[in-house]
């Protein structure tokens, strides 16, 4: 079912969506008397691509995800607003492709570097928490923890202060085994801000209250006059996959009762 899941997400996305909609067009153009049908569905393709290939429209998908929950500017902030002290920095993986012949800068994927930085820099704003790095595996020989662990010790973290899970394969896995390591502490929760809502939800469900920590924003104030940010580009691609990937998380947790 994991698989099959992650399979059916993929055809889903923008890109495949469009190309499934305008291969369907051109075979029933090509192939079949149904002309007027494959014209629709080949000019729907088009549009859908137009769409979400430009800044303006990817833009307005990603920024109600991104904006759930503002950033955490200074670890101040919290110990002014809420009372006890933070014992775990939480960080969720984002994505890992196992290649001992690169450095593992390379092996973990932007938004996974994203997430340990962040990470990083607000466990030293917490002299007496610790880092909880977690990502299991699902291709690879190695798991996403011990790449993440691997860059952490790199960049000067304390291996004392690294405490790795390495058995989730989904935010819910995540939510569940972090529970059963923290119980009901207080933990500061990093992730890209287009997750944060659904990492949150699920770990609410799982009677914890984190503090949440986003990064990784991709929506961000742009000068530029709007016809520039019209043009179809790759990035805003990116960002339409983002929030694809996140609508479409969500509205599988709320189906299966992952989240209420």
């Amino acid at each position: 079912m994991f698989f099959l899941r992650k399979f059916l997400a993929a055809t889903l996305f923008p890109v495949a969506l469009c190309v499934e909609l305008m291969v369907i067009g051109i075979f029933l153009l090509l192939m079949t008397r149904r002309k007027i049908l494959g014209k629709i569905f080949l000019s729907a393709g088009i549009l859908i691509f137009l769409l979400v290939s430009q800044n303006v429209a990817s833009d307005a998908l990603l920024k109600p995800l991104e904006s759930a929950y503002p950033a955490l500017q200074e670890p101040s902030q919290i110990a002014s607003k809420s009372p006890g002290n933070i014992r775990w920095i939480v960080v969720l993986g984002g994505g890992y492709s196992f290649d001992p012949d690169l450095p593992v800068t390379s092996r973990l994927s932007p938004a996974s570097i994203y997430r340990l930085i962040e990470g990083i820099r607000l466990l030293r704003g917490f002299p007496g928490s610790r880092l909880i790095l977690s990502g299991g595996t699902i291709w690879n020989k190695e798991s996403e923890g011990k790449g993440f662990q691997r860059l952490a010790i790199a960049l000067g973290v304390d291996k004392q202060r690294i405490i790795l899970e390495e058995k989730s394969r989904t935010t819910r896995d995540q939510a569940v085994n972090i529970k059963k390591i923290i119980g009901n502490d207080r933990q500061v929760l990093v992730t890209s801000a287009s997750h944060m809502p659904r990492a949150m939800s699920m770990f609410q469900k799982e009677e914890m209250d984190p503090i949440p920590a986003p990064t990784d924003h991709r929506v961000l104030k742009n000068p530029s006059p709007v016809y520039m940010r019209l043009i179809p580009n790759a990035d805003a691609l990116v960002k339409s996959k983002r929030s694809f990937y996140e609508y479409l998380g969500l509205t599988w947790a709320k189906l299966r009762g992952d989240i209420n």
